[in-house]
């Protein structure tokens, strides 16, 4: 057992001894009740960075080592367990008379702590503390360090590729640099007496603003400065309520380095927005002032931007992206001050007041997180201030500890906030089609960087209520649940206040006269929103829409439910729904107000940097933390990885600039064909024209593709009830022997019908099956309906076993995985992993299963299995096992990268080991792929802007620093701005080189056998993600084993 294994152990105990208040899901109403500063939630979040020390030869330890985070875990867990004997909610006195300060709680802290290291002692003998003084001498010697600590920042690791064509491209990102003088300094914040609601220490560290100065971000545990305080700071302030005396103790623990900014610059850019007068909704950034109008389809149209701020690694580029480098002023640095307030403050919204009234000593630029506090500046490394609760005029004494100047790669989230204030100054405001910005900030190779898309927004014009009107008119016997099938999931906007809130459930025995309570009396929704918004509620009998929120609690190790009850008739709808997003028509409308060229889109980056150089506020407020914004997006270079070859039966064809061979995939014989000997068509009576026009087509097309085709057999249904397509679907398959595939056309388009003839085919009585709408083949241009029925061919073909066409792959002995999840949107059904693996050398024939899970499980637990699953597959097709394996996995974000590498990984490995002899298991190459990015690249020739070329890669300068990286643009776009999709190589025992892994990735998105082209991801995942969604969606099973040789779910 590790040394830290006693400490681990205390923590667990004391967390299971102390005493918690429990607290119900409780219901209100959206505004007020849940308002207030959202905050870094994470306790100690900077203080286990992985740094080096400065000094090896110190016997001292340097405030960025793990034990100076485990230390600051012990001791906020000794805050917690006091925080319910101290403050019930963020309003309560903090203090009581009763109990001196320093002797209760002193008792019931040895007692909690004695508990808990008899505990430690019985599992860690040799390694846990013998007394409570020894543990509290071990966190003193972390905690009440005054001097902080400077690191060296780790060279980034270089994976470049040099295969193909140099190009110049242009990108969505700008650089960021510091003000020489500038720096981030961090200081931890020490609480007498102990204040646990985060919303009261965010107000006590307010009251401090004389000392520290209004400059300052606070995180509820540490304060970052601009400019640097005593190394140990002490002020003295009082709770607005209670008028109780708070001790502030703040620490310097350090200068922030740059790869540790990210998070703190983010918040920082999210000021910025505010600043220009942006309104948010999540990292988007919208100004409602522009939106458009859709009258005919009841729409709106909101235009913004989207930032993000990284960190990147820094080389000499010349392209385009939608990235803008971001720069320190040289005498700036990002301060990091903890933030503790005394008594305990558990709110967070009473933590941001009380920091914003120390702005005297802190000043008035800060960024207060709800733990810890950025500044620009340098406070004393400890820094005590006092300030008073305006409620109850209680004192509050705040202390900043400083923890260190932030290093660039940790600045991303405060830069992100720091332009969301940026974006508020420039007057964006959430939401209507809603013109706006995507903006962030991250630590890429080449340093911090911003990073700014133009975004819009859908919002409809109609009411909830009256879409639930329009409901009732078509569906009034089933009114309540057509209701809620169209609204669970959906999310809605409140115009009064400009939220958003997922809808997930609709209550149809609550109306607007009901009543809730709130603070000490009872009001009903009615009388409310008159007093709070001068609205007058017109239908009293409507139902009210529930959404639910797990939010942490004071003296709670779980979170609670909390319920937000909403008005439909004060509710939007954002987005399209289901019938829209089916509406060509609406799409159609949609195109010229959504559709941003690549020129248009650098435009509009370059009108946002022109919006902040003239919003003096918006300058100020990167003034004073030290940052400059690059006069223009970052140019760098882009390769392009060349023309591929695609080879059919007896044919191979170049696929061209564009990537595109429809021409040829419609005209050629296919790579590999199976006889349809015996085959069925299954149709209603009315719909006979249309199956003798598929089956006329069929004859005489069918030939050109080398496929041979049998007559089918026909069943000619009297009605098109559900139950009488199964019944004769269920007797067809089970009365023909050897059946290839059940072809069904459908009347109209209905999900109920399509789930249940799936279900059939897929684990009843498993058969490839195909469905077509009766309203493709009827219509009246000849071409068009031939050029359907050739596509339906090739599906067939594929779902049956055949293949279509290959690419040159040269991987011998290589096994390629595709993995994506699916989630119910709705959250009611189970989540589905699919996984497809290669089981040929030319990677044209895919074994594929599906995995059922937890709801909203992202990772899954049975990857071992399905790929132990697929290894049997590729030995029963080759004959012996793969000598390496690839996986592309879809679906990851950022946060999940460490659970893919530390979870998933390992019990691949370990299941792929069991196939294989002592020391003879494959070697591993894991790659995330994400598609849900901001980035953008952007081809510049002779002036003209435009979409880069299929194959462009970018793998250097807007990349991950410490990574094996790549951005890939594979496909093409005729309309609009391409997206490029990202790799990150987690896992490579393999020892790949960069080019292999980006020309593969290439590769595999022409052999998606839907789109006679190239896709955005490989197509192993595209096949992981049909899947996926066909089982999630419509089948809720496990497909039957017969089928996973078949690609069934094309």
């Amino acid at each position: 057992m590790s040394g830290r294994g006693w400490q681990m152990e205390l923590l667990r105990n004391m967390g299971r001894s102390a005493a918690t208040t429990e607290v119900s899901g409780e219901k209100s109403t959206e505004s007020g009740i849940q308002s207030g500063e959202q905050g870094d939630q994470t306790r100690g979040q900077s203080d286990g960075s992985k740094e080096q020390k400065t000094s090896k030869d110190s016997g001292e330890e340097s405030l960025n080592s793990s034990s100076q985070g485990r230390g600051r875990k012990m001791q906020m867990a000794l805050e917690r367990h006091l925080s319910t004997q101290l403050i019930s909610k963020q309003d309560a006195p903090e203090t009581t008379a009763e109990t001196p300060r320093g002797q209760g709680r002193g008792d019931m802290l040895r007692r909690a702590m004695e508990a808990s290291l008899s505990v430690a002692r019985q599992y860690h003998k040799d390694k846990a503390p013998s007394s409570v003084e020894e543990v509290t001498k071990k966190m003193d010697t972390v905690a009440l360090l005054e001097q902080a600590k400077t690191t060296e920042p780790q060279e980034p690791v270089l994976y470049r590729g040099t295969k193909g064509v140099m190009v110049t491209a242009l990108s969505n990102y700008l650089p960021l640099e510091w003000m020489s003088d500038k720096r981030i300094y961090e200081y931890s914040v020490y609480f007498e007496p102990l204040v646990d609601s985060i919303h009261l220490r965010v107000k006590i560290i307010g009251q401090l603003q004389a000392e520290i100065g209004s400059v300052f971000v606070f995180s509820g545990f540490n304060v970052y400065l601009p400019r640097k305080l005593d190394p140990v700071k002490v002020m003295h302030t009082k709770l607005a309520a209670t008028q109780d005396t708070i001790k502030v103790t703040m620490k310097l623990i350090k200068v922030k380095p740059e790869e540790e900014l990210a998070p703190f610059l983010n918040n920082l850019f999210n000021k910025i927005m505010r600043e220009l007068k942006f309104v948010r909704h999540k990292r988007k950034q919208f100004d409602p002032t522009k939106a458009k109008i859709v009258p005919q389809h009841k729409l709106e149209i909101w235009p913004g931007y989207v930032t993000a701020v990284d960190t990147f690694e820094g080389v000499t580029v010349t392209a385009l992206s939608n990235y803008l480098p971001l720069e320190w002023m040289s005498d700036k640095r990002i301060y990091e001050y903890s933030v503790y307030f005394e008594p305990l403050v558990d709110s967070i919204h009473l933590r941001v007041k009380i920091i914003g009234q120390l702005q005297a000593e802190i000043g008035s630029v800060f960024v207060f997180s709800g733990f810890n506090v950025y500044l620009p500046r340098k406070l004393d490394p400890v820094k005590v201030m006092h300030t008073k609760l305006a409620a109850t005029q209680d004192t509050i004494k705040v202390t900043m500890k400083l923890i260190k100047v932030k290093p660039e790669e940790e600045l991303a989230p405060f830069l992100n906030n720091l332009f969301n204030k940026i974006m508020r100054e420039l007057k964006f405001h959430k939401l209507e089609i809603w013109p706006g910005y995507v903006t962030a900030v991250d630590t890429f190779e080449g340093g911090l960087m911003l990073n700014l898309d133009v975004s819009h927004r859908r919002l409809s014009t109609m009411t909830i209520h009256e879409f639930m009107t329009d409901i009732y008119q078509r569906y009034k016997a089933d009114f309540h649940k057509k209701v809620k099938e169209a609204l669970i999931g959906k999310i809605v906007l409140t115009r009064y206040n400009n939220e958003t809130y997922r809808i997930d459930e609709v209550d149809f025995t609550l109306n607007p006269r009901g009543k809730f309570k709130r603070g000490e009396e009872e009001i009903s929704y009615v009388e409310y929103y008159r007093r709070n918004y001068n609205i007058t509620i017109r239908d009293l009998e409507q139902p009210l829409l529930l959404s639910f929120k797990q939010v942490r609690v004071s003296g709670s190790e779980k979170k609670q439910e909390r319920i937000t009850c909403l008005i439909p008739e004060l509710c939007y709808m954002t987005g399209l729904t289901d019938e829209q997003m089916n509406n060509t028509n609406l799409k159609r409308d949609l195109a010229p107000y959504v559709t941003v060229s690549p020129h248009h889109r650098v435009d509009g980056l370059r009108k946002f940097l022109a919006n902040v150089r003239e919003c003096a506020a918006a300058r100020k407020v990167l003034e004073d933390w030290g940052l400059e914004l690059a006069p223009d997006v970052i140019n760098l270079e882009s390769r392009e990885l060349g023309v591929q070859q695609v080879s059919f039966n007896e044919y191979t064809a170049k696929a061209g600039i564009q990537a595109d061979f429809s021409r040829d995939a419609t005209s050629k014989h296919v790579l590999t064909t199976i006889p349809f000997n015996t085959w069925a068509i299954v149709y209603v009576e009315r719909n006979k024209n249309e199956a003798i026009t598929f089956m006329n087509h069929v004859q005489r097309n069918a030939p050109q593709l080398g496929m041979t085709m049998k007559n089918p057999q026909h069943v000619v249904l009297r009605s098109d009830t559900n139950q009488e397509f199964i019944k004769q679907i269920n007797q067809v398959i089970t009365s023909t022997p050897g059946l290839s595939i059940v072809v069904t056309i459908f009347p109209t388009q209905r999900g109920d019908l399509y789930a249940a003839v799936k279900k059939v085919c897929c684990y009843q009585n498993p058969v490839p099956s195909q469905v077509i709408m009766a309203r493709t083949l009827g219509q009246s241009n000849e071409s068009k309906v031939r050029s359907i029925v050739m596509k339906i061919l090739l599906q067939m073909n594929c779902k049956v076993g055949g293949t279509l066409w290959s690419i040159n792959i040269p991987m011998g002995g290589t096994m390629i995985c595709g993995v994506d999840a699916y989630h119910d949107p709705a959250q009611r059904s189970a989540s589905v992993t699919g996984f497809v693996a290669s089981s040929n050398s030319t990677f044209t024939r895919w074994y594929s299963t599906a995995i059922i899970q937890n709801i909203r499980e992202e990772v899954s637990r049975s990857l071992g299995l399905a790929i132990k699953e697929a290894l049997i597959a590729y030995r029963q097709g080759n004959g012996c096992l793969p000598e390496r394996i690839v996986i592309f996995r879809d679906g990851i974000g950022d946060g999940q990268l460490p659970l893919c590498e530390n979870f998933e990984v390992p019990q691949l490995i370990e299941a792929a080991k069991s196939l294989y002899p002592a020391n003879g298991e494959p070697k591993l190459t894991y790659v995330v792929t994400q598609k849900r990015i901001n980035t953008r690249f952007f081809r510049q020739s002779g002036g003209k802007i435009d979409n880069p070329a299929p194959g462009t890669v970018v793998d250097h300068s807007v990349t991950r620093r410490y990574m094996m990286d790549f951005f890939l643009i594979s496909q093409n776009v005729r309309q609009g701005t391409v997206t490029p999709s990202h790799y990150i190589v987690v896992y490579d025992s393999a020892n790949l080189k960069p080019d292999v892994v980006q020309q593969l990735a290439y590769k595999l998105t022409f052999m998606y056998y839907n789109w006679p082209g190239t896709i955005r991801v490989p197509a192993c995942c595209q096949y992981a993600h049909k899947l996926a969604y066909l089982v999630g969606e419509h089948v809720k099973k496990e497909p039957a084993k017969e089928l996973q040789d078949k690609l069934f779910y094309l």
